[in-house]
């Protein structure tokens, strides 16, 4: 089955190459999500927010989803409660669905899968972050597969400098945490950075141990017009399983883990090689491109032995010309994306084997053009091609789609500006969803849409923020539908995963940072989300596991002598439960928890506790619905972990 889609649209995606001088001399962040080079923040065509590595150490943040909690249009999903695996990250109101339509990249590298698992965010250790970029809504055209709802970008830490830091630390649940770094720049031009970290945790729940390895080397060569890199990860991380548990049970005892999974792990070992780099060709036109693969091999139990193994290979060549006009900077951004996946499965207790690959090549183009001193357009189209091979069942399909953007900002103050942004998004199915079909559905359709977004945004060094509008509208939204009559339907087992005609995410965010006081600052975010399921089975319905309503506040209080306090407060609204499709069962009640951290630095140490649920609130982490019985995973409750550093 091959189906072909050309959408051909408007989109309005703004950016700010045109600021006068004394607004540039002041705005001195740096990003690449906005047209996938380096840019000022103010020129990108998008709303990205940045995570310093400031913000982090304040924080005291111990994972990449603690660093991300409390962040405007981001709804997360902790399943385990350690920041690991178990972490899905949700933007513009996906549930079930939400791990392949957020995109995360590591230095443009993408985690996403081609299965269903959700990309590995424990495989970032935060000590090797500089920033983490977040582009709100779509941005399909120039990312593409999976850029439904947002994108998150991490960026990592490069050689500047000599430089030693040591960190060891301990905490609830026996939980035990080592790392090291170092970095050298030398004077030729050639730079090296090495890390590496171990920890180890009981965590929260009965057979839930877990232990993790993640060992880095970098090694870059920068000159006058140009830098080349190459980039090597090792990760080990053995995770027991302790199940869900119905609801009944864990108001008796939340931390016990049923008998039946008392066999259940998850062992994953995942190997990166990068290599990569840019050369300035002309004053105008530069290359850019990264040549990746990743292998992913996993041995585990639930219910029976299984193991996996997947390869992704991707390269991702680019041109960026940047052009002088009268009115300032236009970008030019040129680029391939090529994309191999291969995914094996096999229980052999069941006789069961996933054999599957996928290859995707994709073309796009986007332009940043300033029509004035104050006005900047965008626009921009990708063409996107995807071949999957089930080599298991000898089968074979070919689809592709074309999605297009263009923005307009307008800059009606040096640090203020309307956005109005239209991106087209796209999706491809995965294996295991393309797996677990209707009868007579070998392949699902791409799923396609477009996003808008406007809003205003201010950039002013002591007080900065942005207020936006989006609204999502998907045609063939994939979703698993637990009501259809599957395969597996004669076996009493229902569910599918299918097609929906349509389906719509509407609402607003708003966040915002106030540096009140030379040594106080305070900061918010909050999210109204409308997600709606308007086609099919369950129309008019709410996504299950989107809350409405989701919202944060902190403070950052420098105190002197080298101490500071971070204090923040995440509230997530009430939903229904994942699975809960019909609406039917009464919404989980919804959670505020209080977070807060205390460091102290002096000359080369530096000390620094981190208290997470300091309330104690109990909740769950998620709540889902299966053949009509709740089960939940128990989220932890008041937990603190003491690190101490050294730096020279």
């Amino acid at each position: 089955m091959s189906i072909s889609r050309r959408l051909i649209s408007l989109t309005l995606l703004s950016g700010a190459s045109t600021l006068n001088a004394d607004t540039a001399n002041r705005i001195e962040q740096i990003i690449v999500s906005g047209v996938r080079t380096e840019q000022p923040a103010l020129n990108s065509p998008a709303a990205v927010s940045v995570i310093t590595r400031e913000d982090i150490e304040r924080s005291g943040a111990l994972t990449v989803a603690e660093a991300l909690r409390g962040r405007a249009g981001l709804q997360i999903r902790d399943t385990i409660g350690d920041g690991g695996r178990g972490v899905v990250v949700s933007m513009r109101g996906f549930g079930e669905n939400a791990p392949n339509n957020t995109l995360v990249l590591v230095d443009g590298r993408r985690l996403n899968n081609p299965t269903l698992a959700g990309p590995d965010l424990n495989s970032v250790a935060l000590k090797d972050i500089e920033r983490i970029e977040i582009l709100q809504g779509g941005a399909g055209v120039l990312f593409g597969d999976q850029a439904v709802g947002g994108v998150i970008n991490v960026i990592t830490r490069t050689p500047d400098k000599a430089a030693l830091a040591l960190e060891a630390g301990g905490g609830t649940h026996n939980a035990e945490r080592y790392a090291a770094s170092a970095s050298q720049r030398f004077a030729n031009g050639i730079g090296v950075r090495l890390s590496a970290e171990q920890r180890e945790s009981d965590n929260y729940r009965d057979n839930n141990a877990t232990e993790y390895t993640n060992a880095l080397g970098l090694l870059e060569y920068n000159w006058n017009d140009g830098r080349v890199f190459a980039e090597l990860q090792r990760i080990d991380d053995d995770l027991e399983l302790p199940g869900a548990l119905p609801e009944a049970l864990a108001r008796q005892d939340r931390r016990q883990s049923l008998d039946w999974y008392a066999q259940d792990f998850a062992d994953l070992q995942t190997t990166t090689w990068r290599l990569g780099g840019r050369y300035a060709l002309t004053p105008v036109w530069s290359a850019e491109m990264e040549i990746t693969e990743r292998e992913n091999d996993g041995d585990g139990y639930q219910s029976a032995p299984n193991t996996t193994e997947m390869q992704v290979a991707s390269v991702n060549p680019r041109l960026v010309g940047r052009f002088e006009r009268p009115a300032g900077t236009a970008t030019l951004t040129l680029g391939f994306d090529a994309t191999d996946s291969e995914y094996l499965l096999d229980i052999p207790e069941f006789f069961f084997q996933t054999d599957f690959e996928q290859e995707q090549r994709d073309s796009y183009a986007q332009l940043v053009y300033p029509l004035t001193e104050t006005v900047q357009v965008s626009a921009g189209a990708r063409r996107s091609e995807v071949d999957d091979d089930n080599r298991g069942n000898d089968m074979q399909n070919g689809d592709g789609a074309t999605v297009t953007t263009a923005s307009i900002a307008w800059y009606f103050r040096p640090e203020m500006r309307l956005l109005l942004r239209r991106d087209e998004v796209l999706r491809y199915a995965s294996v295991d969803e393309n797996g677990y079909t209707l009868p007579g559905v070998a392949f699902l359709e791409p799923q396609t849409g477009a996003s808008w977004e406007g809003g205003l945004e201010w950039f002013d060094p002591r007080f900065n923020g942005r207020a936006m509008l989006f609204d999502l509208e998907l045609d063939d939204e994939i979703l698993y539908d637990p009501s259809a009559l599957g395969s597996l339907a004669e076996f009493g087992i229902f569910g599918a995963n299918i097609n929906l005609d349509s389906s719509r995410r509407r609402g607003a965010l708003l966040e915002w940072r106030w540096q009140a006081l030379q040594r106080l600052s305070l900061g918010g975010s909050y999210t109204w989300t409308d997600a709606e399921i308007t086609a099919g089975t369950f129309d008019g319905n709410e996504v299950p596991y989107v809350a409405q309503h989701v919202g944060a506040l902190n403070t950052t209080w420098d105190v002197g002598r080298g101490i500071s306090a971070f204090v923040e407060y995440a509230y997530n609204g009430s939903r229904y439960a994942l699975g809960d499709d019909a609406n039917a069962y009464s919404r989980i009640d919804a959670e505020g928890v209080l977070n807060m951290a205390l460091r102290w630095a002096s000359g080369h140490w530096n000390a620094t506790l981190r208290a997470n649920n300091l309330n104690d609130e109990e909740y769950d982490s998620l709540t889902s619905v299966l053949y009509g019985e709740r089960s939940v995973y128990p989220a932890p409750e008041r937990t603190l972990y003491l690190t101490l550093g050294y730096t020279l």
